[in-house]
């Protein structure tokens, strides 16, 4: 392969979502939450999560979380699951095959999938990950969600900081790295999830020496294989022992190794 970037940037732009195309997905949402707000007005706002909020989604493999917020006197729903069932009912009164006259869309919830604590709906063709939520009162974008018999707080702008600030030290490499190592993993068995991901870029890239610059989206990823290989491996730091022993197997770290043979041996089309 004569020149792999020029090869990395074609493989980008094939997997890249149109600002445009985000757009119409935003203004489906709205449709559909106007839908709810109506019917349901105990549910209050929305907001968007996953990495759809991120901006690192690529098609057919992007997480879209959607926090569907309660008023506050439904806080003491929060445990024993009450407020995540509330959100389920509501959902099965609007779910059906074809249109009717409550809402205009396409709505089928998914087989529940391996996180109890979400709803995974199709929204006419779109994935969404539904989550009951309430606001932590003083905390901004900060929400109670009920897990089973616990209630867990999330604070989806964490990553989202942490990419924005991966972006600025890498003249916004950070995103397009992100994107093509989502591409690679979807292709080799997906075993790190969206969030590990781009996790371990913002910990290789910025956290770990302040900023370790790339100059190309081959060199990014070139250091993202050798550096995320050694830190499984090793398992020396604080970050790896929280996030990544449990969370991620064996089958991550063999992924990794097989990313650096092909590396190695200059077989980049068959890393994507």
């Amino acid at each position: 392969m004569q020149n792999i970037n020029h090869f990395l940037e074609k493989k980008l732009a094939e997997i890249s979502i149109t600002d445009e195309n985000m757009a119409k997905i935003k203004e489906k949402v709205k449709e559909f939450f106007d839908v709810l707000k109506k019917y349901f007005p105990e549910i209050r706002g929305y907001a968007f999560g996953g990495s759809f909020d991120r901006y690192t989604s690529i098609p057919n493999y992007y997480d879209m979380d959607i926090y569907f917020i309660f008023t506050n006197d439904s806080v003491q729903s929060l445990s024993g699951n009450g407020l995540r069932n509330k959100l389920m009912n509501i959902l099965k009164q609007l779910e059906t095959d074809d249109e009717d006259e409550i809402t205009p869309f396409y709505i089928k919830i998914k087989k529940q999938n391996q996180y109890f604590h979400s709803i995974p709906i199709i929204l006419d063709s779109i994935k969404i990950d539904c989550l009951a939520a309430i606001e932590i009162p003083d905390q901004p974008n900060t929400y109670n969600i009920p897990n089973g018999n616990k209630v867990e707080v999330s604070k989806p702008e964490i990553i989202k900081n942490k990419i924005q600030n991966l972006n600025k030290h890498t003249d916004g490499m950070g995103t397009k790295l992100i994107r093509l190592l989502k591409l690679w993993n979807f292709t080799h068995g997906k075993n790190l999830k969206s969030f590990q991901l781009e996790l371990l870029c913002c910990y290789i890239f910025i956290e770990r020496n302040k900023a370790r610059k790339f100059d190309s989206l081959k060199k990014g990823i070139e250091i993202f294989m050798d550096k995320s290989l050694y830190y499984m491996q090793v398992k020396e730091t604080s970050f790896v022992k929280g996030m990544l022993d449990s969370q991620i197997d064996n089958k991550a770290i063999i992924q990794f190794k097989e990313a650096k043979d092909l590396i190695l041996n200059k077989r980049w089309d068959n890393l994507f």
